[in-house]
């Protein structure tokens, strides 16, 4: 699914299905801001969109933090091994507090104060981090949007805010964000269903009847 075809929708949302208006221009700040709120729900409830994901990042002597990827969520797991080497990773041990201890592993990682802390080593260290990744940004109309049914969500809430911040429809803007609120939850629960295995049934015609009789 493609950000413009969100964006035609949120158009329509606004009377505005031609665009002259409201185009991929001036929409697209809002789908951003849109998707940017659907990530954050969708990490809060522990959907699987947040894709679980291992980057190798080199680790300089006496450096006490880990450069984080550019698609960081949250730390998972993190390995280690001597710089520029084949040998085999060794665990990290999460911790409470920060460690400090002469020795040239890392042993140790906390996440503090918006980073992730490590002891520092004597020596020039990788390690393997395994972390949750966000969503991939949205640049142009033509960015791909991965998350199935997420158009009638995203489509509302880039509409509502295009009215409230953009054109200071307040009226249209809360219309516009209780539907999305309503398709929100919607997409969640679908989202939790599927991660579960959770099958939709539809009861069979008549089902009701019979049992009351």
């Amino acid at each position: 699914m493609l950000a413009s075809e969100i964006m035609d929708e949120s158009a329509a949302l606004m009377n505005d299905a031609g665009k002259l208006t409201w185009g991929y221009p001036q929409l697209l700040p809002y789908l951003r801001r849109a998707y940017g709120t659907l990530e954050l729900h969708l990490f809060l409830n522990g959907v699987r969109a947040l894709k679980e994901v291992s980057s190798i990042i080199p680790v300089t002597a006496i450096d006490p933090v880990i450069a984080l990827p550019t698609d960081f969520v949250q730390a998972i797991s993190m390995e280690e091994r001597a710089l520029g080497t084949t040998d085999g990773f060794f665990p990290v041990t999460e911790s409470d507090w920060d460690q400090t201890l002469n020795v040239d592993s890392i042993m140790y990682w906390n996440w503090r104060e918006e980073g992730l802390k490590i002891n520092a080593p004597r020596i020039d260290r990788e390690v393997r981090l395994r972390y949750r990744k966000g969503l991939t940004a949205i640049t142009t109309e033509n960015s791909n949007i991965p998350i199935l049914l997420s158009k009638p969500y995203l489509s509302a809430k880039c509409a509502a805010n295009a009215s409230a911040f953009g054109a200071s429809n307040t009226e249209r803007a809360a219309i516009l964000n209780n539907e999305a609120n309503v398709e929100l939850a919607m997409l969640i629960n679908s989202e939790i269903r599927n991660q579960q295995g959770i099958k939709f049934r539809r009861r069979p015609y008549g089902a009701g009847r019979r049992a009351r009789r």
